[in-house]
């Protein structure tokens, strides 16, 4: 039986779900100041649904779209999300959303056309 989308992650589970060792997931904890898991007897992390889709928008950043780690914490904080606010909203950014929904391919030939056309000139 899988669990609910809002049950509460341990560490194992998202690491498997990433492809990342939980170190790495311990580390952006130190890094990342907004992603604060639960921490339970004998300091066992257990994430809520924002802190997953949180380090969902880390990984992409820095695994995909070739993010340094100082430079993610900008973006995200540019981005203006903060999961104190518990306005329902996501993490994900406009440009991850616009890569899951299949626009960033698009978005791509348009900027390389524009740069073509800049280096012809």
């Amino acid at each position: 039986m899988e669990k609910s989308q809002d049950a509460l992650k341990t560490i194992g589970e998202i690491s498997k779900n990433l492809g990342v060792q939980p170190h790495i997931l311990r580390y952006w904890e130190e890094k990342f100041s907004m992603l604060n898991p639960l921490k339970r007897a004998g300091g066992r992390r257990y994430y809520r649904s924002e802190d997953v889709q949180l380090l969902h928008e880390i990984h992409h950043l820095i695994y995909d779209q070739g993010y340094t780690i100082k430079g993610a914490q900008k973006y995200l904080r540019a981005a203006n999300k903060n999961p104190n606010d518990n306005d329902g909203s996501s993490y994900a950014s406009p440009a991850y959303e616009r890569a899951m929904n299949g626009d960033l391919e698009s978005e791509l030939i348009q900027i390389a056309h524009g740069l073509r056309q800049a280096l012809a000139s």
